[in-house]
């Protein structure tokens, strides 16, 4: 099988299992508003006011820097994240207080499932439980990101340059969405579903955004313009 056929493959699969993941998440949200609340009694009741357990971040802004990176702003967001729970952790004298965020944002693959899994027992603790498989959210992330990390790091093959870039948006985006979503049941978590404590664009924001705008330009450039572009800057002499 050619490496062109094992890379539209590889994608197929991918598509299929995000398509199921929405799915079942669709499910959840359509299920009937006016139906009346069933009670349970071995739940606490739901606190009231944020909590920073987590980093919280409006799921606009979230997009906005993300995609405006080209991606790079997951390991910031991963890092804050991390930061975040060992805070939690140290005021509270429990295990996990010595944990590094930079280093758990770095191989963030092998901690998304912890981190859900940290999300929802919060949410459930604070008596804000949420309508979240967070396992096969996490499985779906997972994916993603690993994907991402074989186009980048895919040396020279068969496949066309163009082709590799294209797909590697595609993951991007896709992994947008599927990061958004979690920064909204983060959010639920700490009691602030909207993000309203972090949802205005700072000045260093501002200043991310600039950087990734020169790194989409360069992109985009190598993705449809590069011999063209090559061309203009390097003219052939004519004997």
């Amino acid at each position: 099988m050619h490496e062109s056929d094992m890379a539209g493959c590889a994608m197929a699969a991918l598509i299929v299992h995000m398509l199921k993941f929405v799915k079942l998440q669709n499910e959840h949200m359509n299920q009937n508003p006016y139906a009346p609340p069933q009670a349970d009694m071995t739940q606490p009741a739901p606190a009231t006011g944020s909590d920073e357990v987590f980093y919280i971040v409006s799921q606009r802004k979230f997009t906005i820097l993300f995609l405006a990176t080209v991606g790079m702003y997951e390991f910031y967001w991963f890092y804050r994240q991390w930061g975040f729970v060992r805070q939690q952790r140290r005021l509270a004298n429990g295990p996990g207080g010595n944990l590094w965020p930079a280093a758990r944002a770095v191989f963030a693959l092998l901690f998304v499932q912890s981190l859900f899994s940290a999300v929802a027992a919060h949410a459930a603790a604070r008596g804000r439980p949420l309508v979240w498989n967070h396992k096969n959210h996490g499985v779906v992330l997972v994916t993603l990101i690993g994907a991402t990390h074989v186009m980048n790091w895919m040396p020279d093959t068969n496949l066309d340059s163009g082709l590799v870039t294209a797909i590697i948006f595609i993951l991007v985006f896709a992994t947008c969405y599927s990061e958004c979503l979690a920064q909204g049941y983060i959010n639920q978590s700490c009691g602030d579903p909207r993000g309203e404590g972090n949802k205005e664009l700072t000045r260093a924001n501002y200043i991310w955004i600039a950087l990734g705008c020169v790194l989409w330009v360069v992109l985009l450039v190598d993705m449809f313009m590069l011999e063209e572009f090559m061309a203009l800057l390097m003219p052939e002499e004519v004997d």
